[in-house]
């Protein structure tokens, strides 16, 4: 790759992933946006790039077990080890924990030739820690049902596909306090171990909390505008791509490690990256022809494109979010999926004041905590807390009241969340028909995340009473 004439070669991926996660932490910023654009700016291979990404988004994940295991090690507290310090030791724990093909060697002596180029002076901390984590590994990566009788969980570390067993007990005991242990084995708060054992109990709450350890699979939709499912799938296949059917019928599984958008099927706009979660949200606004649809919260466009798909482009079709940002990706997905949609910047708890006309539908798609996409979005794990989700529930109700004089007599107001909490669902839509009850509940649905199915999300159709 070259810039301004002159060649050069992309830093190695674990330096590059330190000082992803050392501005993510320095900025307070999303980590993934960090990512993408070290891959994009350096060009990386689709090995590097998978790499990175295992690397970036795996400490990411499982911040809190990493946390716990190395501090077993240290003679000060984690907070006054330094920034670069910290990163390297959780890319090398993660290395000697989770990765079963990278070799202890390379996952020790590679972080610390990263860390050289950073932080020198650590470099000799770093490597006594990492190889007293490396020591403490008995087995790395294997299935629990190879261990047998030495299955203990205070001496596993869990894995998507398996555990790695340690020589001596080192997590918390499920049977003395299992909100402990789980937040540590699936490094989420505490807070909202309990909130979800509370819910659903303590064993589908750690079926949601496993599944949010595990790398999602790569669903799209079909781009109906342009190319039936079939014929997207038969494309996949002489590509070379894994591919199966969901069950809904734009759904499509793929098995691709590499940077989607480079794909000519994604530039001719014949798929859009999209959980078969989402699809069912769309399906439930009841289109037809014709009508008018609102998308209240709509960056980056993809149930607004979806709708005008559904309808055939045969809809008034409005996209509105506030968020200037994500205003261009929204236009960018309209163009390349040939989507006639029309793109506005507004904020929708002043939605009346932007629109002088009623619509059949409104979609929320309400900003919440994404408790039914954690394995996607990794970091909103460590903000489920009580006080991010009492903001969230008032920003919801103010957008429901924003929204709410814009659905026409007979229309739906689709409240949606991709949260399982009940705070933000059942009881928001409970509030709401209290104060309005020119709506009333037609049908709810809610799902809980599948391990190797769709996310989890909720809806409501609110129906505007006829006059």
């Amino acid at each position: 790759m070259s810039k301004g004439g002159r060649s050069f070669a992309a830093p190695p991926s674990r330096l590059l992933a330190l000082e992803v996660l050392v501005k993510s932490s320095i900025r307070g910023s999303f980590v993934e946006p960090l990512m993408h654009d070290v891959q994009r700016r350096y060009g990386l291979a689709d090995a590097e790039r998978r790499f990175l990404e295992e690397l970036v988004m795996g400490v990411v994940r499982r911040r809190l077990t990493l946390i716990h295991i190395i501090t077993n090690f240290l003679d000060v507290k984690w907070n006054k080890v330094e920034d670069y310090a910290q990163a390297a030791l959780l890319v090398g724990a993660y290395q000697l924990l989770f990765m079963r093909k990278v070799p202890e060697y390379a996952a020790i002596d590679a972080t610390l030739d990263a860390l050289k180029r950073k932080r020198r002076h650590a470099v000799n901390f770093v490597n006594a820690v990492l190889r007293s984590v490396a020591r403490a590994v008995a087995v790395r990566c294997v299935s629990e049902a190879e261990l047998g009788d030495d299955f203990d969980p205070r001496r596993c570390v869990l894995l998507p596909d398996g555990v790695t067993l340690l020589k001596q007990p080192r997590m918390p005991d499920p049977t003395q306090d299992f909100v402990k242990f789980a937040s540590v084995c699936y490094s989420v708060p505490e807070e909202f171990v309990r909130t979800l054992e509370e819910q659903f109990g303590r064993r589908r709450a750690e079926e949601v909390l496993l599944v949010s350890v595990t790398p999602p699979p790569v669903c799209v939709r079909t781009n109906r505008l342009k190319i039936h499912r079939n014929a997207l799938r038969k494309s996949f296949l002489e590509s070379a791509i894994d591919v199966k059917t969901g069950r809904h019928p734009a759904a499509l599984y793929i098995k691709f490690h590499g940077d989607l958008s480079t794909l000519q099927q994604h530039k001719k706009g014949w798929f859009y990256v999209q959980d078969e979660s989402a699809m069912w949200v769309v399906d439930a606004l009841g289109l037809t022809a014709g009508i008018r649809v609102l998308d209240a919260c709509a960056a980056p466009g993809g149930k607004a494109t979806a709708i005008a798909e559904w309808t055939r482009n045969q809809a008034l079709v409005v996209a509105m979010d506030d968020d200037i940002r994500r205003h261009r990706k929204t236009l960018e997905n309209v163009k390349r999926l040939g989507a006639d949609v029309l793109v506005v910047c507004g904020d929708a708890r002043r939605a009346a004041d932007t629109f002088s006309c009623q619509f059949d539908r409104v979609l929320l798609d309400a900003p919440c905590s994404n408790t039914g996409v954690l394995r996607r979005r990794a970091e909103a794990r460590y903000r489920a807390t009580k006080e991010n989700i009492d903001k969230l529930v008032h920003l919801q109700r103010q957008l429901l009241e924003g929204v709410a004089p814009l659905v026409a007599p007979g229309g739906i107001l689709l409240y949606a969340t991709c949260s399982i909490l009940k705070q933000e669902n059942d009881e928001n839509v409970e509030w709401f028909l209290g104060k309005h009850n020119e709506f009333y509940l037609r049908r709810r649905r809610f799902a809980l995340p599948q391990l190797r199915g769709p996310d989890g999300f909720f809806y409501a159709q609110l129906v505007r009473k006829r006059k």
